[in-house]
């Protein structure tokens, strides 16, 4: 060991002289640390477990080899390098191959395999055709069979010489009998035609001339005793013959022994042949003309589905397309402008009208509370083409018992958002000749009467009572002094004038209620003079100024400045005048509105 650098403590040095490791002290502990000059070769090398990652060296300082305690691997980092594992290992660090032979169906795969980092398996397909089978006895051998199912040779148009012998042709050969024989009986008669040995003049039949044959006379043929009867007819013979020999009389209108008629005849769909009356119903008939009305008819051979009819004098019935009735309702429609119309009138000299009457009577007579007897209702529809119900009167029985009945009118409108609620609801009260009224849905309901309201009993008002008056007076009485010790006082030296006075200058003070509803926005009070105005909030809770509105002058009128006081359930308002010696007061007002 030799120590030639003055920071050095000491060098390594092999036996061959060769220099391998320094050996010196640095930084603030002053610990020992190597510095390798080039390859260090060793069997092995032993790196102490560390808790915690060592510090990243600076640049041109090397790097660190370390070992962590948490996982027993070995890492490296330096300035340039982050932290990287140098432990890890790589067990797939050869490829092998292996070919082998995998059946599939009738088919056979040539499978390469590989082992290694790039495991894996590829596979060459050989596939059995028609007729084909494949396979394979070992590894190194594939057996490819055939078997030639198609032992007919099929001749096509075209293939064996000059004269084709074509598809027509043999469908034409099929159709021959074997052995077949044009004398044959039994093909001749099946083809309609006669043998010779079937004919007994044969010689005749060879010798017609069909060009001279009679022709068939139109009326139809002639049948056998045609000619005895045309011989019985005398020659010239007339239709208007009355006496016909062998007859006992004339042949002229029915005869004198005959009871029915020889055969039938059919009248409007009915059978007559004379021998009694028959009779024609409307089911049976056969009639095809439209029967008129004033026949007895409907003047129509088809009506409209569901119209109602309605008549039209002598001219046939009106199937009303606008009214009709499915068996469930009736429909009356009309494009017509402010129609269709629903009139009931009553022209009877007497005091009663009529009625429009819904009646509720179930089959099983078990009705319930609170049932439904009849509703009137009104649908439209809204600005996006969707149905609405805009309004309803329902009739319902509240209370079904016997000897308590009670009933129930409801009239419903929808509130803002299409959900139909009670406007007005008339029911039943708790004790007989008893009638419940509510009107109005919620808190915000407004209910305007343009008239008087005459109560006759009590009015319970739980909510606040809001008149429509815009003003509270403030009348001279209204004022009171200040704490100086002398009153305020009513002049009346002029005979012809009332005034409110106080003594010098003392301050006159007037309290007014805000009704609760309603809100302050202004105050006047009127004088002689313009001396100055306060108005305050007070509490009647405190003797305390909760807040002061602003300060004007008598006889100019004081607005809030858009900050109104809200009538509560202990404010009111002090008003304040610091008025002049002799300064004369009238009275004022505070200008209310509803909130």
């Amino acid at each position: 060991m030799k120590s030639p650098k003055v920071k050095g403590i000491g060098e390594v040095v092999t036996e061959y002289g060769a220099k391998v490791m320094k050996i010196f002290k640095k930084g603030l502990l002053q610990r020992s640390l190597f510095d390798f000059y080039g390859d260090v070769k060793a069997n092995a090398i032993r790196v102490k477990e560390s808790s915690s990652v060592p510090q990243t060296p600076v640049d041109n300082d090397g790097g660190v080899v370390y070992v962590k305690n948490s996982d027993g691997k070995l890492y490296y980092k330096s300035n340039e390098v982050s932290e990287i594992e140098l432990s890890a290992s790589d067990a797939n660090t050869q490829n092998t191959t292996t070919l082998s032979f995998v059946d599939s169906s009738n088919d056979i795969l040539l499978r390469n395999t590989t082992g290694g980092a790039g495991s894996g398996t590829d596979d060459i397909k050989f596939v059995a055709g028609s007729n084909v089978t494949l396979t394979h006895t070992d590894a190194d051998n594939i057996t490819i069979a055939s078997t030639d199912t198609n032992t007919t040779y099929s001749i096509q148009d075209g293939e064996l010489s000059k004269n084709n012998f074509t598809d027509a042709d043999h469908t034409k050969l099929n159709g021959i009998e074997a052995s077949a024989d044009v004398t044959d009986a039994t093909n001749v008669t099946a083809a309609g035609a006669l043998m010779d040995s079937e004919l007994t003049d044969l010689a005749g039949v060879k010798g017609v001339t069909i060009s001279t044959l009679q022709v068939k006379p139109s009326e139809g043929a002639f049948a056998n005793g045609d000619k005895t009867k045309l011989d019985s007819i005398a020659a010239n013979a007339t239709a208007d013959q009355t006496n016909v020999t062998g007859s006992s009389g004339s042949c002229t209108g029915n005869a004198a022994t005959a009871t029915a008629l020889a055969t039938a005849r059919a009248i409007n769909g009915v059978n007559f042949d004379g021998s009694a009356p028959i009779t024609i119903t409307a089911a049976g008939s056969t009639l095809s003309d439209t029967v008129t009305v004033a026949k007895g008819g409907t003047g129509r051979t088809s009506l409209a589905d569901n119209s109602l009819l309605t008549g039209n004098g002598t001219s046939g019935i009106i199937a009303e397309s606008n009214l009709t009735y499915d068996g469930t309702n009736l429909t009356m429609t009309s494009d017509a402008i402010a129609a269709p119309d629903l009139i009931i009138q009553s022209t009877v000299s007497h005091p009663t009208a009529g009625n429009l009457i819904f009646n509720k009577f179930r089959d099983d007579d078990t009705p319930p509370d609170g049932m439904t007897v009849g509703l009137i209702q009104w649908n439209s529809e809204d600005d996006a083409n969707n149905t609405q119900i805009y309004a309803q009167v329902i009739g319902s029985a509240e209370e079904t018992g016997s000897g308590t009945e009670g009933g129930k009118l409801q009239l419903k409108i929808a509130t803002h958002d299409g959900e139909l609620k009670d406007g007005i609801v008339i029911e039943d009260g708790n004790a007989e000749d008893e009638i419940d009224v509510t009107i109005g849905q919620g808190t915000s309901s407004l209910t305007t009467i343009a008239g008087n309201l005459d109560v006759t009993g009590n009015i319970d008002l739980p909510g606040i009572v809001r008149s429509g008056i815009s003003a509270i007076k403030i009348l001279p009485s209204d004022f009171i002094p200040d704490d100086v010790g002398r009153p305020a006082q009513i002049d009346d030296v002029a005979s012809n004038k009332r005034f409110l006075k106080s003594h010098s200058t003392a301050k006159l003070y007037a309290s007014i209620d805000i009704p609760l509803g309603f809100k302050a926005t202004a105050v006047d009070v009127f004088g002689s003079g313009t001396s100055a105005m306060s108005v305050h909030v007070m509490s009647i809770t405190s003797g305390s100024i909760a807040a002061t509105v602003g300060n004007g002058n008598i006889g100019t009128t004081f607005n809030f400045s858009g900050t109104p006081v809200n009538g509560s359930s202990t404010n009111y308002l002090l008003i304040e005048l610091a008025q002049a010696s002799t300064e004369q007061v009238f009275g004022g007002a505070v200008t209310i509105a509803k909130i």
